[in-house]
Parts: structure tokens; sequence; C-alpha cells
């Protein structure tokens, strides 16, 4: 399920994890150490992120962020 939010495309947790070949868990740790951004609808049940986003994470590469982790 893909949303948009102020004409960005946003995707879920799963989808970020499939883009990044990672387990859902490390994009939910990389959520809560900052190093991507969440949204979450107002019953807090499904969080979105930016695809852009996500996609950036893969081209920092002096951004030391383990893979598995």
């Amino acid at each position: 399920m893909e949303q948009k939010q102020d004409d960005k495309q946003m995707i879920t947790i799963q989808q970020a994890a499939i883009i990044l070949n990672i387990h859902p868990n490390t994009i939910r740790n990389y959520i809560e150490k900052g190093f991507l951004k969440s949204f979450a609808l107002p019953t807090g049940k499904k969080i979105f992120l930016y695809e852009d986003e996500v996609k950036a994470l893969i081209q920092q590469k002096e951004l030391k962020i383990p893979i598995n982790g």
C-alpha cells in the first residue's frame, strides 16, 4: 500500500525492507535510531516512510549503518 503525503511517495516498513534487502525489524531499528523518519496513521497501526529517503540510505556509504543490525 503506497500513500502520498506532500507529493512524496510513501511506503510501508515491509516495502522499505524489500528495497534495502533487510529485515523489517532492521527498518524499525533505523527509525528508532533516527536514520529514517516515519509517519504513523492516527490509529498508530500503520507506519509509512518516504520512499526517496529509504533509497537515499542506499547511497549514504559514508554513513556507517550496519546492514544486518
